[in-house]
């Protein structure tokens, strides 16, 4: 109890805003505290959003990358140290999770008849610049470490 008799806050019990430096909501979001968790997923979902709109991920998709990469963050939240470890590891996840919805996408594709291949050519050829290009990476096993 403080001075005036009202009970003294916790850690966990203290607000978090915009204002709150990441590596502080990590902490306590480690430790448990709800409303550092919250804060930092209405800081980082934008983000997951953002990359999966720059790879042209449906709703559906978006929503699904967005839950595994929350749930992931949660469970390496005391992994994460330092201002910067957050914001790079969802931004790292958000891709390799985007990368292989594209390859099991593109698995399903049937390439038997020529309409079937140019179609997928010209979903390809739709594609942002970067994410061909980690198809491409993806598609050879030699260089899939490269793309992690």
């Amino acid at each position: 109890m403080d001075d005036q008799g009202a009970p003294m806050s916790t850690e966990s019990d203290q607000r978090h805003d915009q204002r709150t430096p990441t590596d502080v909501l990590v902490r306590s979001a480690a430790t448990g505290d709800e409303a550092a968790w919250q804060e930092l997923v209405l800081r980082y979902v934008a983000l997951v959003c953002a990359i999966c709109r720059r790879c042209h991920l449906c709703e559906a998709d978006t929503a699904h990358v967005t839950r595994v990469v929350l749930t992931r963050a949660l469970g390496h939240l005391s992994e994460l140290t330092g201002p910067g470890a957050l914001p790079a590891w969802v931004a790292a996840t958000t891709r390799r999770e985007c990368l292989h919805l594209v390859l099991r996408a593109a698995d399903e594709v049937e390439f038997a008849d020529a309409q079937n291949e140019e179609a997928v050519r010209a979903a390809l050829a739709r594609l942002p610049a970067h994410c061909r290009r980690m198809v491409g990476l993806a598609s050879h096993p030699t260089r899939v470490d490269r793309v992690a």
